[in-house]
Parts: C-alpha cells; structure tokens; sequence
C-alpha cells in the first residue's frame, strides 16, 4: 500500500494497533473518515484469517496423518506384545517339556547303573529248581530246532514220497505222449 504522510493515513505502529484490535481513540477516528485505510485494513485482516485458515488445515491433515501413523504403531506395538506373550508362554512350555523328558529319561538311570552292578544269586531250592528248568527248557529247544532243520532239508515229508514218486511218473508219460 502506498503510504501517504502520516498526517493523511494511518502510520505503520497505529495500523498494526488497528490490526490487532487495539485501536487508540485517533486512529479509530481515522478508520471512521478514512474508506482506504479501512479498506486495507480489511484486506490484511482477510489475509491473515486465509493464512490462518491454511495452516489450520494444514495442521488437520498432519494431525490425520499423525493420528494414523500412531494408530498404525499402536496396532503394530499390540501385536509385537501379543507375539512376545505367546513366545515366552512357548518358552515356558519348551522349558516345562523339556524338563519332565529329562525327568522321565533320566528317571530308569538308577535302575540300569544297578543292572550292571554284578549280580550274585543266593542258592536256594527255587532258584536251582529255576535253573533246572530253564536247562531243559533250552534242550528241549534245541532238539526241536534240529527236527524243524532236518524236515526242512528234506523238502518232501517222508509220508508223501510215494505220491511224490507217481507225480513225476505221470510227468513223465506226459511228456512222452506230447502233452502238457
């Protein structure tokens, strides 16, 4: 704007008052009589409320963009909380399975260390009467595995000889004759 001398419009001081509504009485006087300095007063004035205006929706939209991305975050915190609570949850459980397997495999140890001890059998009448018994019992297997051998290395079963003799004669014939 074109400044007129001071005594004409308002100076620069009185009109920065008149803009932030701190008009002193002279230069509201002025504003009454003056249509170009009300006029000017008026376009700053819009401008500044269009500039304010701006930034507000500027603020808006990164308030928006702000509000998503932390929304974003918070949902990607959850889940990172959740995905450690189900990891030291596997934890635990890893640890307590791990510990009853050791338990349980580590628990017949004592029983073999005394199985390699050397073990020393009082004689009493049951125990010889046992081994006895257990002496027969493997000779008796034993000549039964010898007749299983034998029969066996036979191939045929001596009560079926004879009709093991009339099949290979009768093979024989047939073949003689041009048969089958």
């Amino acid at each position: 704007m074109e400044r007129l001398p001071s005594d004409r419009h308002l100076d620069d001081p009185a009109f920065l008052s008149a803009l932030a509504d701190d008009v002193p009485t002279e230069a509201a006087a002025h504003l009454e009589r003056c249509a170009s300095c009300r006029r000017e007063l008026t376009r700053f004035r819009a401008a500044i409320t269009a500039h304010r205006e701006s930034l507000d929706g500027v603020a808006e939209r990164a308030e928006g963009r702000l509000g998503a991305e932390r929304q974003a975050i918070r949902v990607r915190w959850n889940a990172e909380a959740g995905r450690q609570r189900r990891l030291r949850a596997l934890t635990w459980a890893t640890t307590a399975t791990a510990a009853l397997l050791a338990v349980a495999i580590g628990h017949p140890w004592w029983r073999v260390e005394r199985l390699r001890e050397p073990h020393t059998m009082r004689e009493t009448p049951l125990a010889t009467a046992t081994l006895a018994s257990a002496a027969a019992s493997a000779a008796s297997d034993a000549d039964l595995l010898r007749r299983a051998e034998s029969a066996v290395e036979r191939g045929t079963p001596a009560a079926l000889a004879p009709v093991e003799a009339l099949l290979d004669e009768l093979g024989a014939a047939t073949s003689r004759e041009g048969g089958v």
